[in-house]
């Protein structure tokens, strides 16, 4: 089956907004000594809409089938994470990177929120994305003693090839996939994105 790059690339733009609904810890598992997500505990934390047991999705999901979705969803944010590294950003800095080609300009206390890194994780991270000239730092003109960061063109380029890099590894995935299991991966691209906006709303209320 032959995907079309959209397709794959709002497959991969999903998983990963997915995996920064806080508590699961993706781009946080390869920094040692923020979350101890490397192991699967560490996704039970305000996971309210994958934790319903019996009542998910109608009642077609029991707690078990949730509990397979939710570790299957983290184990592929953590390995199109590590496709990034070909630019020579670890994980969590090219997850910064596209977190602000997305949502920039972004304040560093938004930075935190949205990626679960402490603030000295992500002074070190945001100063490295500047020093390569990736983001630069904006003022803030709600708060003079505050500042945002957004992407720089040079950034956005790289941007790009990450998310050629990780559309690319998908792709030669699903080739080695049967045609049958490519048609149920594309079916469920739109009860993945539901679910994704599901876990943003609860994570807003």
């Amino acid at each position: 089956m032959v995907w079309s790059t959209a397709a794959m690339n709002s497959a991969i733009d999903t998983i990963a907004k997915m995996s920064r609904r806080r508590g699961w810890g993706v781009s946080s598992g390869f920094v040692p000594g923020v979350y101890d997500s490397t192991s699967e505990d560490a996704m039970d934390v305000n996971n309210s809409c994958l934790l319903a047991g019996n009542q998910s999705a109608g009642g077609v999901m029991d707690a078990e089938d949730v509990s397979r979705l939710r570790a299957v969803i983290f184990r592929l944010a953590r390995q199109l994470n590590a496709t990034s590294t070909g630019e020579g950003l670890t994980p969590t800095q090219a997850s910064v990177l596209g977190l602000v080609s997305f949502r920039g300009p972004l304040g560093l206390a938004d930075l935190i929120e949205l990626e679960g890194l402490n603030p000295t994780m992500l002074s070190r991270v945001v100063r490295k994305l500047e020093d390569d000239a990736l983001i630069r730092r904006l003022p803030d003109p709600s708060d003079l003693r505050a500042v945002r960061v957004e992407i720089t063109p040079e950034g956005a380029l790289v941007n790009d090839r990450i998310r050629g890099l990780r559309t690319q590894a998908v792709s030669d995935c699903l080739d080695r996939l049967p045609d049958q299991m490519g048609k149920q991966l594309l079916a469920a691209l739109p009860a993945l994105e539901s679910l994704e906006e599901e876990l943003k709303s609860a994570r807003s209320t």
